[in-house]
């Protein structure tokens, strides 16, 4: 199969009544992104086991699929942003899942269901009204950074949300893989310095908490 854009493979899943064809599109969108969830989820959930990790990538990939029919394709940046924060926010729910589950003694006749909720409703928003709203956090974050550093925003963007490494990077960049590294910690240290400043935060973490509330 040739390399589809990832706009023609969305437009394939939304736009088609064949379900092969929907099958093939979403087998390639989920083999494209499957990495960046785990990774997103591995950087915010480091004490999660393997197990547990796949657990969550897998819910993710189930939500992806569920909400990509009305999902509204501008570019890939807005796509793979759509999917970091699915990662980056079902993880925090993990987290809170495990956190109330190890210092919570729970009653043998309670279901744990309704101690850790569906996660349905969300300060009175649904799920996907809540996915919508941190989506719009991550984009103003992105684009907060874009206007401070351009390519220092553009390198890290490649580091962390593509996956890319720092040799990917630095022929881009057309440096030396070190110097590229050197560049892209240095831009990422005074982005967080510039949000601790102006937001009063200590971390990109706690900013995107702060504006998700």
């Amino acid at each position: 199969m040739a390399d589809r854009t990832i706009e023609r493979l969305v437009n394939d899943f939304q736009n088609t009544n064949d379900q092969r064809i929907r099958d093939r599109a979403f087998e390639e969108i989920y083999y494209r992104y499957i990495q960046l969830v785990r990774s997103g989820i591995r950087k915010h959930g480091a004490m999660l086991s393997d197990f547990r990790i796949e657990e969550i990538a897998q819910k993710c990939m189930v939500y992806v699929a569920k909400n990509l029919p009305e999902f509204q394709f501008d570019d890939e940046k807005k796509f793979a942003s759509w999917i970091t924060s699915i990662a980056y926010f079902t993880t925090k729910d993990e987290l809170k899942i495990v956190k109330k589950q190890n210092t919570v003694e729970l009653d043998s006749s309670h279901d744990i269901k309704d101690d850790t909720g569906d996660h349905s409703e969300r300060h009175g928003l649904t799920l996907e009204q809540w996915m919508q709203k941190e989506e719009a956090v991550f984009l103003e974050l992105f684009d907060r950074w874009q206007q401070f550093d351009e390519v220092g925003f553009k390198i890290n963007y490649l580091f962390h949300v593509e996956g890319k490494n720092d040799k990917e990077i630095a022929d881009w960049l057309k440096k030396k893989p070190d110097a590229a590294k050197k560049q892209r910690l240095r831009s990422l240290k005074r982005f967080t310095e510039y949000l601790q400043k102006e937001d009063n935060v200590k971390s990109l973490d706690q900013w995107i908490d702060k504006h998700s509330q």
